[in-house]
């Protein structure tokens, strides 16, 4: 499944990285590698506790570099890469690419209220944010019974909410614990044990949704599961345009 589910994923940005979020420092990232090379030359050599030493700076010069890419890798609000999106095109040309990839075994229900509004987004980030939340989703029902909801709808303003559109990836697997939950977005954390996921692909959703004016959060569901809303501020564009709708899929996991 987890072949199937990942599509090829072809480069949406024009040539050139310039209009991306400026780099914090190319020469924190050099440096973060640095320590990681010269960890790998002496780790062979190191008795055990010098390898816990050098384990630890390793894993956070690591974590660092990832937080550093992750930044780098989403474009910000109002960026050029973003553009005015139809949702249901998206989810549509979306559907079509992980078809094959969702489980025979588990039920899935997508719900699309009419009438969503758009959103100004950067089409491929957000593709690859909301596979990102259905691979676990699918992942978590597993097995025969298992369940999951793809909802759309559009939300009014209240309090400091702005007009935004909802989504919302529901599973009815075994759920997180609150303490997993507050982990969950941290760069490589992954709760599937030996399964070898990178653990970033809710980093990325999180990345896109906060750089796109909106948010992210997971919450557990009753009576088992659990729920990922992600919200995205609504645009007031009067038309959106329909020439650059497609978005291939990379996913980070």
């Amino acid at each position: 499944m987890k072949r199937q589910f990942q599509s090829s994923f072809r480069d949406m940005m024009p040539a050139g990285t310039s209009s991306v979020t400026p780099l914090p420092s190319t020469e924190d990232l050099t440096s973060m590698l640095a320590v990681l090379a010269a960890g790998l030359e002496t780790l062979e050599f190191a008795d055990e506790q010098e390898a816990i030493k050098l384990r630890r700076k390793m894993r956070m010069a690591l974590l660092n570099s990832a937080r550093l890419v992750s930044k780098w890798s989403v474009p910000a609000a109002n960026s050029p890469l973003q553009e005015l999106v139809d949702v249901p095109e998206l989810i549509k040309h979306l559907m079509d690419q992980i078809q094959s990839g969702i489980p025979v075994e588990v039920e899935f229900e997508k719900i699309l209220e009419t009438g969503l509004w758009p959103v100004r987004v950067a089409p491929a980030s957000f593709a690859s944010a909301l596979s990102a939340l259905l691979e676990n989703a699918f992942l978590a029902a597993g097995g025969n019974g298992g369940k999951v909801s793809l909802r759309l709808r559009n939300r009014p303003a209240i309090d400091a909410l702005p007009e935004r559109i909802e989504i919302e990836v529901a599973d009815n697997g075994p759920g997180l614990s609150r303490d997993t939950i507050a982990l969950a977005f941290e760069p490589f954390y992954s709760n599937w044990g030996g399964d070898h996921r990178m653990g970033l692909g809710l980093t990325h959703a999180q990345r896109f949704a906060q750089r796109s004016g909106g948010n992210i959060c997971l919450m557990p569901r009753s009576p088992r599961g659990v729920r990922a809303v992600l919200w995205l501020p609504r645009a007031y564009d009067h038309f959106a345009s329909r020439s650059r709708q497609s978005a291939d899929v990379i996913l980070l996991r």
